[in-house]
């Protein structure tokens, strides 16, 4: 099993076929009724709550609405998360699909269904976990107690039903990606230092698309991810030539592999913090909305990697740019566009690089007058 590290999208190729026509159905007949929608608590409580792993807030939010108030869009969502995290209603695959891999999700399900809503503590969740694996893998041997050996076992295992898999961590949870059929293609990724040659699996079909993917009602998606070995993408959506990919999620993804060779052990927060000040450093004219998504959702004390690494560059760009502190109530970016954000972000990536070698160069007791 690789270590890897995510890359989320909201909505853009992550909405599940059954939302997405309920709701294109819903603005079909209603229209200008929902020009607001967009900003209801309960659909940002549920995309926030998932990037954090923590449902417990939209469940008190839940608790609080009045439904005769509520848009057609937010009724929707919350029959879904109904379905999903109270009556647990919801049809797992297809017929199409192997009943190991089936049995697999429904496992990953229930886990992540009691951790994010905390039914169980995330350890106790971890624990159930790896003892429905060891049934499924019929791992009783004392090999198989090392956890990391279950989740190698499980993706071998899946793999003899011609199925990639990688069953890694996304803190604070145990994740879980299936897939069928993957095509790959070459790359070359010019970077703030030096060029990467690269390769990228793009997925056909993916079973099931991780924690935040799960938690958020499939609004949030993993577009993609990068390993030691690889890029993997998931999203066939993504126009290649588009801002989108090339910058958005192929330079970001291209920063973690070259972290993960030039910095082993990086923390996760840490690189999502390098690969978002990547994307800054080649955006063009629409840095601003970059620059806005990152910092609506961003939070200093989430356990998300990327909602700290959001607040982390939100915070840093601005007091590069404008040498004083970003502002709590105001759109600070409307004003910025790439002449000055591309210049900052590269000034703090290089920063931080330094730094990140600097600790390297004390961790194995070399002197700094030695490293090059």
């Amino acid at each position: 099993m690789s270590v890897y590290a995510n890359h989320y999208s909201h909505a853009s190729c992550g909405w599940n076929s059954k939302i997405r026509r309920l709701i294109i159905l819903v603005f079909f007949f209603m229209g200008p009724c929902l020009a607001s929608a967009a900003d209801s608590p309960l659909l940002l409580q549920i995309q926030s709550s998932a990037l954090a792993g923590d449902l417990r807030p939209v469940n008190q939010l839940i608790e609080e609405l009045d439904e005769a108030t509520l848009d057609p869009l937010s009724l929707v969502l919350l029959q879904q998360y109904r379905d999903r995290f109270v009556q647990q209603s919801e049809a797992i695959g297809t017929a199409n699909e192997a009943s190991f891999a089936i049995e697999v999700i429904t496992v990953y399900q229930d886990y992540w269904r009691s951790a994010l809503t905390r039914t169980l503590s995330l350890e106790e969740a971890e624990h159930r976990l790896q003892d429905e694996l060891r049934k499924l893998l019929r791992s009783g041997d004392s090999e198989f107690d090392d956890s990391e050996k279950i989740f190698d076992q499980l993706e071998n295992a899946l793999a003899q039903f011609d199925l990639g898999s990688s069953a890694g961590f996304t803190p604070p949870l145990r994740d879980l990606y299936i897939w069928s059929g993957q095509q790959t293609r070459p790359f070359q990724v010019e970077l703030t230092d030096g060029k990467e040659q690269v390769t990228v699996a793009f997925i056909e079909q993916p079973l099931v698309q991780g924690w935040q993917h799960y938690a958020s009602l499939d609004l949030v998606a993993t577009s993609g991810w990068a390993t030691d070995k690889g890029l993997f993408c998931l999203c066939w959506s993504y126009d290649l030539d588009s801002e989108a990919f090339r910058v958005s999620w192929l330079k970001h993804e291209t920063r973690h592999l070259v972290d993960f060779r030039e910095f082993p052990g990086i923390a996760e927060s840490q690189m999502e913090y390098r690969a978002k000040l990547t994307e800054l450093a080649f955006y063009g004219n629409a840095v601003s909305g970059l620059l806005r998504n990152f910092a609506n959702n961003g939070s200093a004390d989430s356990t998300s990697a990327h909602a700290q690494a959001n607040y982390q560059v939100s915070r840093d760009i601005y007091r590069e740019v404008f040498q004083q502190e970003m502002p709590e109530h105001l759109d600070a970016w409307q004003l910025l566009g790439p002449d000055r954000v591309a210049p900052a972000a590269r000034r703090l990536l290089q920063r931080h690089t330094e730094t990140l070698r600097g600790v390297q160069i004390i961790a194995t007791g070399r002197s700094s007058c030695s490293a090059k």
